[in-house]
């Protein structure tokens, strides 16, 4: 039986300014994170510098050795968006985070999950079943609750009078998930807009594995997947396909009832930031 790495967070979501104060501090200090040196080159508590240690980890945005290291997403943000001031920055933020089940299991699982709408209740007794089925342990049943609260409290705006409030998390902007009243959960679908078809390429991509050649209906099935990640529906998806389309990245082709698509163009994470920023 595995254990689950929960409360990594310190009970503290990402907030306002930290992952783009971690990505420029660290690009100019990479001993920032060396024991007890965090508060003095944040300006945060040591629990706060644990906090953005794991979510930066967690985002994929810096590794962590005897030093500090931007990853490659984390020196493109640097290059592109130093301030995390695009959307685009944040919608790929959370499609690292909402993929990643071995640092955010809870978050992974929120955007898994098959239900749209759903209370804290409901939500924490699909997890136990779900862990328990791929045979992992739970330490504390606090630990899980607490991930559940950070995990919840990361997607809505709580103060819904004051949005930049720096008490909430950048993810809430995204609109992803509404708290309806005071228990129940809704997810939604971010206005077709303000995110980037290029976000939705880098998931599905990322989904298939990098395959040249694959059936929608075989991306559909799978877990982490972008109508998952970003709550959009299929026929949505489709819209972004036929962007991709436009712009010759993909073919996609029917025939015998099957969606088949077919990379002419593959993108790395590079080129995803390039197109976008040339696009602008």
């Amino acid at each position: 039986m595995t254990d689950l790495r929960l409360k990594r967070h310190e009970t503290f979501s990402i907030r306002e300014g930290w992952l783009q104060k971690g990505i420029n501090i660290i690009a100019e200090s990479p001993e920032c994170f060396k024991k007890d040196s965090g508060p003095k080159y944040f300006g945060l508590g040591a629990n706060m510098c644990k906090s953005l240690k794991y979510w930066l980890a967690a985002t994929d945005i810096a590794k962590f050795s005897s030093i500090a290291e931007l990853t490659n997403f984390g020196s493109l943000l640097k290059r592109y968006d130093p301030y995390l001031q695009d959307q685009f920055s944040w919608f790929l933020i959370h499609a690292k985070l909402a993929m990643n089940f071995t640092d955010a299991p809870v978050i992974n699982q929120l955007f898994n999950v098959s239900y749209s709408k759903f209370d804290k209740e409901s939500f924490t007794y699909y997890l136990c079943d779900y862990f328990k089925a791929k045979d992992m342990n739970i330490s504390s049943n606090s630990s899980l609750e607490s991930d559940i609260n950070i995990a919840l409290r990361s997607y809505c705006i709580m103060d819904g009078s004051n949005p930049e409030n720096n008490m909430n998390c950048p993810l809430g902007r995204l609109g992803l998930l509404q708290m309806d009243g005071k228990r129940n959960y809704t997810k939604q679908q971010p206005t077709y807009s303000s995110l980037s078809y290029l976000a939705v390429y880098y998931v599905m991509d990322t989904c298939m594995e990098s395959r040249e050649d694959f059936n929608l209906e075989d991306l559909l099935k799978k877990e982490n997947n972008p109508l998952k990640v970003f709550n959009i529906s299929k026929s949505t998806l489709f819209l972004y396909l036929d962007e991709m389309k436009n712009y010759g990245i993909i073919n996609l082709v029917k025939t015998a009832g099957l969606n088949t698509i077919h990379i002419n163009k593959p993108l790395a994470l590079n080129d995803i930031f390039e197109q976008y920023y040339k696009g602008k």
